[in-house]
């Protein structure tokens, strides 16, 4: 059976979401997105000030609208709409900030890094400027794991709580960045003696 939007066009927000509920038809929930769509994106712009991200933002809360829609009860779907929003904007913006926040307390780590340890490499024969070069080249996550593990001796515990990931992820990064490292390093090495 195809669907036919003019059935349904005219319908009150409040018979739409009870229709989805009973058929889950998620063309009802399309219905929905073209009646909000602007002003869901007008309170994002609002939150986010930037456009491509507020219209991602925009998807990600239609697409969680096909499942809330199926559980929540709702008496004014406007109001509710906005405080779904809302909340999905601030929940973006704390978690960017914790990211960002965790990427500049690497990066100022990192420069500490660079010239704090220095003396250690070479007491150890390394050389810090190449170590340093190859550690940049690693995943982000693999470059922050084995920077906290072995420069700032931070536990697997510790570094799992400051990143927000699990002690697996700890030790799957610091394993993985470890082999890569070596792989750069061994790599370079040979290159040289070419």
């Amino acid at each position: 059976m195809i669907f036919d939007f003019r059935n349904y066009k005219n319908m009150a927000d409040n018979e739409l979401i009870a229709r989805y509920k009973k058929t889950g038809k998620s063309s009802l929930v399309g219905i929905i997105y073209e009646r909000f769509y602007h002003l869901v994106y007008g309170v994002c712009l609002n939150y986010l000030k930037d456009r491509d991200t507020s219209k991602d933002m925009v998807i990600a809360i239609f697409e969680k609208l096909l499942m809330l829609l199926k559980t929540e009860e709702i008496s004014n779907f406007k109001s509710w709409l906005y405080k779904v929003t809302k909340n999905e904007c601030l929940m973006y913006l704390r978690t960017e900030k914790r990211r960002k926040n965790r990427e500049e307390n690497y990066m100022s780590n990192f420069s500490e890094f660079s010239t704090d340890y220095e003396e250690v490499f070479d007491i150890y024969g390394i050389d810090s400027k190449l170590l340093l070069e190859n550690i940049k080249l690693l995943k982000s996550e693999q470059q922050l794991a084995i920077t906290q593990f072995y420069l700032e001796n931070k536990t697997y515990a510790d570094i799992s709580e400051i990143n927000g990931i699990t002690v697996n992820q700890v030790k799957s990064y610091i394993q993985n960045g470890k082999r890569n490292l070596f792989n750069l390093l061994t790599l370079k090495n040979e290159n040289n003696v070419k």
